[in-house]
């Protein structure tokens, strides 16, 4: 709405609102600028009715609060308070968070209308929002769809089946899909533009049948018109046939369900038949994408077997790639020439370099301690600590030569300052006990930054592709 406009009405809202208003419209109370703001929407071709009837609710439940009769200057965050708790009470039984909220945030668009109109000049004070409880509704399975779509085929001649196909194939709200007018359909591109505001919109495509099934039109005529002139069909109408459709078909948790349910069926689905996030937001319209995840939170009908049996497979042709089973013996490195096959348990375990010349392979009990070899970190040679208390040397960090205390106490010389923590980083008691776990004790290239991880470990672990 423009300035001129909005300038028309406030001249025509002063007349009308002048006998209601208590004082003088220099400060008016509350509920009368309330009742300018509902004018001001119903004048205005361009508001949705859907919003209209919302503020009209709003406007009922604040009458009752000691909010209505507060003359604007006199507007405070404690008079806001009290009229949240009073609407949260309610004067039959207590109302739900998430509707006390958007009852306050109505009261606070409203006002800020009036700011624009200059009819006050107090700032809304900041009210925080009530907790509200996450929703324990859940999505219609593909199956539940279908079988509410093929009732609704027979139910009073197809008058409903049209704007619940559109409702389940275009993840739209009830409110949305209730306000859309002739001009709003494109039938040739197979597309429907929903409307938030005069500059805010996004255009959904649209399967071809479900096209073909919507009523035709004008530009401006509403798509889904109700009983009276100029209104859309009211959405408790569309709720009562949607509970009538659910007994019909024998859904047996109706209570978990809604109108919205098809909205987040539409998610649920989308997300099964691996649609990228950004895709399907995309079509929805969420903005959050932690929200659209939420949508599919309690879904129901997921063939878990089904799942389980694809990871699995999955898991089972990376094993094959690597060259065995998962669960098998052998492992990639000890195919190679000389290299004994890794003992589950009990036997001296080999890593892929036990085969090299003259190296023999690090015991796992205290009974034998030979020396072996491992990669210098700065191209120097080094050898390792046993893992049962034999004297060895690490590598030095910066080319010079030190020595680190073994694992079992033997004595050791101290490296020089500057390597000797980054030098022992890598073989810490992590590094040992990883070794003993794989059932082997070779260590090779050794990171300064990262713990040394065994080479026969590394080789063993599949890679996994859950691409497939």
């Amino acid at each position: 709405m423009d300035r001129a406009k909005a300038e028309h009405l406030r001249a025509v809202f002063e007349a009308s609102l002048n006998a209601n208003v208590d004082g003088d419209l220099a400060d008016p109370a509350f509920l009368s600028l309330f009742d300018m703001r509902i004018a001001a929407l119903e004048a205005d071709p361009e508001a949705a009715d859907n919003t209209v009837r919302s503020y009209e609710a709003a406007r009922k439940a604040l009458a009752a609060t000691g909010l209505a009769k507060t003359p604007a200057s006199e507007l405070t965050r404690g008079v806001v308070k009290r009229a949240q708790a009073e609407l949260q009470r309610g004067e039959d039984q207590p109302r739900r968070a998430s509707t006390v909220n958007l009852y306050v945030s109505l009261a606070q668009a409203a006002w800020r209308w009036a700011q624009d109109m200059e009819l006050v000049e107090v700032d809304w004070p900041h009210v925080r929002r009530l907790k509200t409880k996450r929703t324990e509704k859940r999505p219609f399975t593909d199956a539940e769809v279908a079988a509410i779509l093929a009732w609704l085929e027979g139910y009073l001649g197809g008058k409903w089946l049209p704007l619940f196909s559109l409702l389940a194939d275009s993840s739209a709200r009830i409110s949305a899909v209730l306000n859309l007018r002739g001009r709003d359909v494109n039938r040739a591109a197979c597309e429907v533009t929903f409307r938030k505001t005069k500059t805010e919109w996004r255009s959904v495509a649209i399967p071809p049948e479900t096209i073909a099934l919507l009523p035709e039109a004008g530009p401006q005529e509403l798509l889904f018109p109700g009983t009276k002139p100029g209104r859309p069909f009211r959405p408790e109408s569309v709720r009562d046939v949607l509970h009538r459709a659910m007994k019909a078909v024998g859904i047996q948790d109706p209570e978990w369900l809604s109108t919205h349910s098809f909205r987040r069926a539409w998610v649920a689905t989308s997300r099964r038949e691996g649609i990228p996030a950004e895709l399907a937001m995309k079509h929805t319209g969420h903005e959050d994408v932690k929200v659209f995840h939420g949508y599919q939170r309690n879904a129901v009908g997921d063939d878990m077997h089904a799942v389980a049996a694809r990871v699995h497979e999955a898991r089972r042709r990376a094993a094959g790639r690597n060259g065995g089973p998962v669960n098998g013996a052998q492992v990639a490195g000890e195919a190679r020439e000389g290299a004994s096959p890794s003992p589950t348990s009990g036997e001296d375990a080999h890593g892929p370099g036990a085969a090299r010349e003259g190296v023999n392979p690090s015991p796992t009990s205290a009974s034998a301690q030979p020396a072996a070899s491992t990669a210098p970190v700065n191209g120097a040679q080094a050898n390792p600590t046993p893992v049962n208390g034999a004297q060895a040397n690490t590598a030095p960090v910066d080319g010079a030569p030190a020595n680190t205390a073994p694992v079992g106490g033997a004595p050791a010389h101290p490296a020089p300052v500057k390597g000797r923590v980054r030098a022992r980083r890598g073989l810490t008691s992590r590094a040992v006990r990883s070794t003993n776990e794989a059932g082997g004790s070779h260590l090779e290239g050794v990171s300064r930054l990262s713990p040394a991880i065994p080479p026969q470990v590394a080789t063993s672990a599949p890679s996994y592709d859950f691409t497939s």
